[in-house]
């Protein structure tokens, strides 16, 4: 295997072994260099923190067994290869790798496996006063909770501007035109989305800056055009009726009466279909039935002389209704852009006023600001330089993330350090590309691995990863026939080439394994359900009598709602089932009514929270009377007369007590009244987190905690180990990246070209005379729009087709040993454009010349089990302790006033340390000095002169002649920076400046008198910093008053 390239390409076909081949290729590196704190110009990409942690643990373990490797006896296999690969003796390898794990380990900081959201943000802290954001913004991870919040503050300026109340009211008449909900708060957060996802940035970043004055204008101007077009399509229509009836014909003359019904359609403002078989052959065959010849020769020969009229009036017509459903789309689609424009200034507004920046605009920050910027410069101000980069998943990355990366890496690339070249590999498969929708685009891995190359370097090679690790013989065999069958069905060539060569796929040592591929009938949609849902029941009882067990199994569904019905059944049918819905935290009593008990203190007198908490109590308490006896007790009643009812009960629950709590001690006062804390689980935990997370952000949510709850309750979930044993159920999109022993997968009769909603830009120059494009509906319509739609329509029906296949492919390739397809037969099948799974699995199986017109059930290899069933280590369950914050369960003493209000001269002096450590803490270079004094003053409850006695100090420190050079603007600097030493103990040195040739200058700061501890502190430094391979050659203690800095040096 070539692997000489300073760029390597894996083209890692599924169970492949990509991640081992990566972190091969990682430790290779390190390996090959001397010394053992190479690892820090190392940057391995990926795209989850599981990938993460994984690829994290996979290098440390692999180091440690190496290390401790016994060179005589049996060694691990990849330690075996890295010494012939690296020419190393296994003596020599484990020596390296003690040293490399042992460097690593005391400077942990430094080992760089990471997520591409993480390396952005790192970035973007870095530049954030380049980028003119707050240095202390906040990362907003829940984008969806943002959009809620930017949506109901623009519904809030309803009635109070004329222009946005009119767009709201525009935009609710549309919905109730379409016979939809008139509340539009949900419809416009849907359409909203668009402002997080990369593909739509560049359309609407054009149109950012629209006023409302404009978009009126746009539509002004599309709806006169409609009106001109649909007055010129029934001019021409009533035109062509006059003709044909100045001719004598009766509409009974033409074949079916086709031709005059179609043009009294148009003539009464209808729109008719245009992909009739007649309109085909217009110009080309008879326009009236073969019997008119001989009952009205004369007509057939009327017809025959009006015919070329006939189809020019046709074509006209049809060129004309296209264009205006073209204008219409336009005009629909408006009202919806305009609004979209109106939450987006929202949204700005938000994040200005919180500090926030959402995750999804890294990229473009950094695509807009930075990846311009020189190398050196960006690396420089990093405080790191990478010489070796690791991408993995690059199918999953996006346009904007790869070209942000590609300047770091061509500067690596194109230079040698030591006469060592940089280096990149990336690893990926682009038939694994799933996520489009988030930014992931296989085609940018296509074109990388046949012919593009973005770097200066030209010695680029791809590998083909073909050995398939993870399933056995059967589904090998299988899917390399199915996928290879499936590839003569692409419309472009370079899909079919992927799929032709990507699915030859050599077998590992694992032979056996099954295939089932099942057909069922039923025509009636409400049928599927029920029907796949007896299937797959069936056969989980006849995997366990094979000896699997149910966390063995698990079951794929393209759709979450599909998956949430099957569960449902399965769970009345007695089997457990763990999905995304199972987890979630509203499926917990007690979770249910804590949010009841919360929303019930401010709407005391709603009765249906009321009845909710009171059938609660009946449950839990088993009240000896029937539920209908104790639920008429409590009404009517007034809001005291409820907690005296319940204490009649001796239920010690009073709604008073919780006024002037918190939400988070009201929920605990609720479970230490009602004795629930001895049941309080992973779900009441989880949701005591939420409780605390939006008291903790109540600055950026105005809405209530009901309204909160309202919205995080469909996702909000627990996460359970691995060993519970239960069927796993998820969405295609969940499995990715995953195996599991069993795979079923009902409901595979997917449409492949099935979007919902569908939407597209395109220019509308001619009509509006602006070069922005707009959105409209994207259907086969559009292909008769003009010839960019034509060029839309097919270049999306190409995405649609691979996206569609690369998630079948994912889902069948997720199987070790058996895999069983559940599909809707296919009663009868006479078109040649296949676009359902179940069409392609009977194409392929007449291909195969196994298909049979009576036969439902196909089957590929044994039931046998043919591999030693894994073992699962199920963790010994631990006790899980609820503790209260109430001060009298804690036996806390509480100090309620600060140093700032005890006046003691110590006292104050180390309060002044304090601030001043933490303000020297952000002050790297002179020019962050202001900066922080200012964001410090907004916030501080100091006294103002105490305000201004540490500001003298801290300029006193920089502008002091002797170290103001330590703070200029070339300065390479860790502040406040943890070092472990050799023995465990953790040091923290105010501040260290790295300088040339692994020199450094350490630097603390004191406020209060001398000491000979502040020295022994400072040669503690010293020597943790040497072990670690620093020459110190100034060790400074900086004496800070506000007349005087004093400088001792060792």
């Amino acid at each position: 295997m070539k692997e000489t390239s300073s760029f390597l390409i894996y083209n890692a076909s599924a169970g492949s072994g990509k991640t081992y081949s990566l972190v091969k290729a990682f430790l290779k590196t390190l390996l090959l260099n001397s010394s053992p704190d190479y690892y820090k110009y190392l940057l391995a990409i990926t795209f989850t923190n599981k990938a993460v942690g994984e690829m994290k643990e996979r290098i440390i373990e692999y180091l440690r067994r190496f290390s401790e490797a016994i060179p005589d006896e049996r060694i691990p296999e990849m330690m075996e290869t890295l010494s012939l690969e690296c020419n190393l003796s296994v003596e020599q390898l484990r020596s390296k790798s003690k040293s490399i794990l042992h460097h690593l380990l005391h400077h942990y900081a430094a080992f760089s496996v990471e997520t591409i959201d993480s390396f952005n943000h790192r970035l973007i802290r870095t530049f954030a006063r380049d980028l003119k954001i707050a240095s202390n913004f906040e990362v907003s991870l829940d984008e969806s909770e943002l959009l809620e919040q930017a949506v109901d503050n623009l519904l809030q300026r309803a009635g109070e501007d004329r222009e946005i109340t009119e767009a709201l009211v525009k935009f609710t008449l549309a919905k109730t035109d379409d016979d939809r909900s008139w509340d539009i708060s949900r419809d416009i957060t849907e359409a909203s989305g668009i402002l997080f996802k990369e593909n739509e940035l560049d359309h609407v970043q054009r149109l950012k800056d629209k006023s409302l004055p404009e978009f009126r204008k746009i539509a002004s101007k599309l709806q006169s055009e409609l009106e001109s077009i649909t007055l010129q399509i029934k001019e021409k229509a009533l035109e062509i009726l006059e003709l044909i009836d100045e001719s004598g014909l009766q509409f009974t003359d033409f074949n079916r009466s086709s031709y005059p019904n179609h043009m009294l359609k148009l003539a009464e403002g209808n729109d008719p279909k245009f992909d009739a078989k007649w309109q085909e052959t217009l110009r080309d065959k008879p326009l009236y039935p073969a019997k008119l010849l001989k009952e009205s020769a004369h007509s057939a020969t009327v017809i025959d002389e009006i015919t070329p009229a006939l189809a020019d009036a046709f074509d006209q017509t049809k060129q004309l209704s296209f264009r205006k459903k073209f204008v219409r789309s336009l005009l629909n689609n408006l009202t919806p852009l305009s609004v979209i424009n109106l939450v987006q200034q929202e949204l700005d507004v938000i994040k200005e006023e919180e500090n926030l920046l959402p995750i999804s605009e890294f990229n473009r920050l950094i695509n807009a600001e930075i990846k311009n910027q020189p190398a050196p410069f960006i690396y420089e101000r990093l405080g790191e330089r990478y010489r070796h980069f690791f991408v993995d998943e690059f199918q999953d990355t996006s346009k904007l993330q790869w070209e942000n990366l590609v300047p770091l890496i061509d500067n690596s690339l194109a230079q040698e350090q030591d006469d060592i070249p940089g280096s990149l590999l990336l690893v990926g498969d682009a038939k694994q590309s799933i996520y489009r929708w988030r930014g992931g685009l296989p085609e940018q891995f296509i074109d990388l691995y046949n012919c593009e190359n973005p770097f200066s370097v030209s010695n680029k090679d791809v590998i083909n990863l073909d050995i398939n690790w993870r399933s056995c013989a059967t589904i090998i065999e299988f899917n390399n026939a199915f996928f290879t069958h499936l590839s003569q069905h692409f419309n472009r060539p370079e899909h079919e080439e992927l799929y032709t060569l990507g699915n030859q796929q050599k077998k590992n040592y694992k032979e056996g394994g099954y295939v089932r591929l099942e057909f069922i009938d039923f025509n009636k949609k409400e049928d599927a359900d029920p029907l796949y849902a007896e299937r797959v029941y069936q056969t989980v009882r006849e995997l366990l009598n094979q000896g699997f067990s149910l966390n063995d199994i698990c079951i794929l569904t393209r759709r979450k709602k599909e998956g949430i019905a099957l569960g449902e059944i399965l769970m009345e049918k007695g089997l457990p089932v763990v999905s995304s819905e199972s987890l979630l935290l509203q499926h917990s009593p007690i979770v249910r009514f804590l949010a009841d008990f919360l929303q019930f203190r401010t709407q005391p007198n709603n009765d249906e929270l009321k009845t909710s908490l009171i059938c609660f109590m009946h449950r839990h308490f088993e009240i000896n009377e029937p539920l209908s006896g104790f639920l008429q007790s409590f009404f009517p009643s007034e809001k005291n007369n409820f907690n005296a009812t319940l204490h009649q009960y001796g239920i010690d629950l009073n709604i008073e007590k919780t006024f002037g709590l918190t939400l988070y001690e009201c929920c605990e006062y609720a479970l230490k009244s009602l004795a629930l804390l001895p049941k309080v689980d992973v779900y009441v935990e989880g949701f005591m987190n939420i409780i605390f997370d939006f008291e903790q952000r109540q600055t950026l949510l105005t809405q209530t905690f009901t309204d909160y709850w309202y919205n995080k309750k469909e996702k909000a979930a627990i996460t359970v180990g691995e060993g519970l044993d239960a069927l796993r159920l998820m969405t295609i999109h969940k499995a990715k990246g995953l195996e599991f022993p069993v795979v079923l997968f009902p409901h595979a009769d997917v449409d492949i070209y099935y979007e919902k909603a569908a939407k597209t830009w395109m220019n509308a120059r001619d009509l509006v005379g602006d070069d922005e494009p707009f959105r409209i509906n994207f259907n086969k319509d559009i292909a008769e729009f003009n010839e960019e739609g034509a060029a839309i329509y097919e270049e999306r029906r190409s995405r649609q087709q691979l996206d569609n296949f690369n998630l079948l492919y994912v889902t069948l390739t997720r199987a070790v040993e058996q895999l069983y397809i559940f599909s809707k037969n296919v009663t009868s099948n006479k078109r040649d454009d296949l676009k359902k799974y179940n069409e392609f699995f009977q194409s392929f199986l007449k291909s195969q010349d196994l298909w049979e017109e009576n036969k439902n059930t196909y089957e590929f290899g044994s039931p046998l089990r043919g591999v030693e069933k894994t073992k699962i280590h199920t963790p010994d369950e631990v006790p899980l302790y609820y503790q209260t914050t109430f001060p009298e369960d804690l036996n806390l003493q509480v100090a309620s006033r600060g140093a700032a209000l005890w006046q003691t001269d110590a006292e104050i002096a180390i309060s002044a340390g304090t601030v001043l450590h933490d303000l020297m803490e952000n002050i790297r270079r002179n020019e962050d000095v202001d900066e922080t004094i200012e964001e410090f003053k907004i916030g501080s409850d100091l006294e103002d002169s105490e305000l201004k006695r540490i500001e003298e100090m801290i300029r006193n420190i920089v502008t002091h002649p002797e170290i103001t050079h330590y703070f200029d603007s070339e300065s390479v600097v860790e502040t406040e920076r943890d070092l472990i030493t050799s023995d465990g103990r953790l040091l923290r040195p105010d501040r260290i400046n790295f300088h040339k040739d692994n020199k450094i200058t350490i630097i603390d700061y004191k406020t209060g008198g001398k000491s000979p501890k502040h020295m022994q502190q400072l040669d503690e430094y010293g020597e943790a910093l040497e072990d670690m391979g620093y020459s110190v050659i100034n060790k400074l203690i900086i004496y800070a008053s506000e007349d005087k800095i004093s400088i001792n040096k060792l």
